[in-house]
């Protein structure tokens, strides 16, 4: 009869055979882990790109959007001087055709 030991050492063996392949299974999974980690990296950097795009084209809209306000009042304060101009030449006018006739 054997003391175990030759039993032993095998089992020894098998376990330093499972704990190799568990380590290789680890290493491809960390590996596939920083793969994906970096396609989703590289997609929210594509995305904070495009928000910073639209950012910028949307404060550039409403800064031209404000101007075409503003030129819209300053054209309608034009418009109404205008019309009180044109008015008053108006009444100039029948005033001169009352006085002349």
């Amino acid at each position: 009869m054997t003391d175990g030991t030759e039993l032993i050492l095998a089992a020894l063996e098998r376990l330093d055979g499972r704990i190799e392949e568990l380590e290789g299974g680890l290493t491809k999974a960390r590996a596939d882990t920083i793969e994906r980690m970096d396609r989703v990296q590289q997609a929210l950097d594509r995305t904070l790109e495009d928000i910073a795009l639209n950012s910028g084209a949307l404060h550039r809209v409403e800064r031209m959007a404000r101007a075409v306000a503003v030129d819209g009042r300053e054209f309608g304060d034009m418009l109404r001087m205008l019309q009180r101009k044109i008015m008053r030449l108006e009444a100039d006018v029948e005033a001169l055709k009352g006085g002349s006739s």
